[in-house]
């Protein structure tokens, strides 16, 4: 498929759902894409090949799912339509695309779970079953991630100074104990 190809049939989808494109970004140009609700607008990559196409499809996909509670399951509906409707109706389908797909969802998955407080046991299965992980793998990212996810945030916030932050990452762990209390998994 050709670059002017990926790009007319993204103005299609977009035109079909009443969803406005406000800017075409050069791939890699910027770190991320976005759909805005409100507006019902989103900006995109450049479509110049397959992995670029279903990000178009994934960012219309946040609008068409409409899912804006936790941001795995907003980023996992958004992935499953994207992928989907390039499969079925474009018979396009890009193996790494959904590799990283599911990378993404489990680092949302992982970021609710720190800084919004979700639940293990309150994850759904059907995403767990589509990334191929059990609730006591997601514990196990947690606990290996969860004080670099916390500080991530919190330096993004303007609430850590990067010197205090830092002396907490080497000074002051969190404590194992307590985190794995905290992101314990309910045996069924």
């Amino acid at each position: 498929m050709t670059k002017s190809s990926y790009k007319g049939i993204i103005q299609k989808e977009a035109k079909r759902r009443k969803i406005r494109i406000l800017r075409w970004h050069k791939p890699g140009s910027v770190s991320t894409y976005e759909a805005y609700f409100e507006s019902r607008s989103v900006r995109v990559p450049e479509p110049i090949d397959d992995h670029h196409f279903l990000i178009c499809l994934h960012e219309i996909g946040h609008l068409v799912t409409g899912e804006r509670n936790n941001s795995y399951l907003m980023e996992y509906n958004a992935e499953q339509w994207a992928i989907n409707r390039a499969k079925e109706k474009y018979n396009i389908i890009d193996e790494m695309y959904i590799i990283d797909a599911k990378e993404y969802v489990i680092r949302c998955m992982v970021a609710d779970i720190v800084v919004r407080g979700l639940k293990i046991n309150q994850i759904k299965q059907k995403v767990l079953d589509w990334i191929g992980i059990s609730k006591k793998e997601v514990q196990e990212v947690v606990l290996a991630n969860a004080a670099s996810i916390v500080l991530d945030w919190a330096r993004k916030k303007n609430l850590l100074g990067e010197e205090v932050s830092d002396l907490i990452i080497t000074d002051m762990p969190l404590s194992v104990a307590i985190t794995k209390e905290l992101y314990k998994v309910q045996e069924d």
